[in-house]
């Protein structure tokens, strides 16, 4: 069987546009970071019963979700172009799909908000406390993510070093996530609207912890390719 050959230039022109590609994947986790930190504050904002902050950021949350939409849409036509020379294309497509959901999650969060600041709804200091620790959680996972991405091409180890934390750390968030579902239950049972809306908001920030995961994962897998 002859000998399979690569063509130098081919390989060249792959490897330029995968760094291309990073840099725009680094992009978009930044402003998905961004978003998050936007959104974090509209969160405490709400927590501690500043509603009128609530409603006057959804706005610019809303904004800053967009703005991570183009940039992941832009990343994606880039990737269609250089398809034929990357070998993991698929797998850089998937962590694009799971940062722009994150950064949808986030927006999904701050109107659920603006919604209940609408209508005067506050929780409790406890169940505020539980949230402020969850919602720390999946920053620090995000930021994590975002070094990963960034060592991606140039230091791939440490890039599969961020990739197995936020692994790790999503198992906590998860433990979290359980114990403050169980205590919005208990606290709110009687107060069905504000309940179901806290629950949803709950469910879209653990969602949002698994899709870090998930982009993780990925990250790793094309690192271990470059080690």
């Amino acid at each position: 069987m002859a000998e399979e050959y690569y063509n130098p230039e081919d390989i060249r022109k792959a490897s330029i546009a995968e760094l291309n590609l990073i840099e725009m994947l680094k992009n978009v986790a930044r402003q998905a970071e961004d978003t998050y930190t936007e959104v974090n504050g509209i969160v405490v904002s709400f927590l501690n019963k500043q509603l009128d902050v609530v409603k006057t950021h959804y706005v610019k949350a809303r904004h800053m979700k967009n703005q991570t939409e183009e940039l992941k849409d832009k990343a994606m036509e880039y990737l269609v172009r250089v398809s034929t020379s990357l070998l993991y294309k698929d797998v850089y497509r998937y962590v694009l799909i799971d940062l722009d959901k994150m950064s949808q999650n986030l927006d999904a969060i701050a109107y659920r908000l603006y919604l209940l600041a609408d209508r005067g709804y506050t929780v409790d200091e406890g169940v505020a406390t539980d949230i402020r620790g969850f919602m720390d959680k999946i920053r620090e996972q995000l930021s994590v993510l975002t070094t990963a991405i960034e060592m991606l091409g140039i230091n791939p180890k440490k890039s599969i070093e961020e990739a197995e934390r936020i692994i790790r750390m999503e198992e906590d968030a998860d433990q979290s996530y359980r114990e403050l579902e169980l205590k919005i239950f208990e606290e709110y049972n009687e107060k069905i609207p504000l309940l179901l809306v806290l629950k949803e908001v709950v469910d879209l920030l653990e969602e949002t912890s698994d899709l870090a995961r998930d982009a993780a994962d990925n990250i790793k897998y094309i690192a271990l390719h470059k080690v």
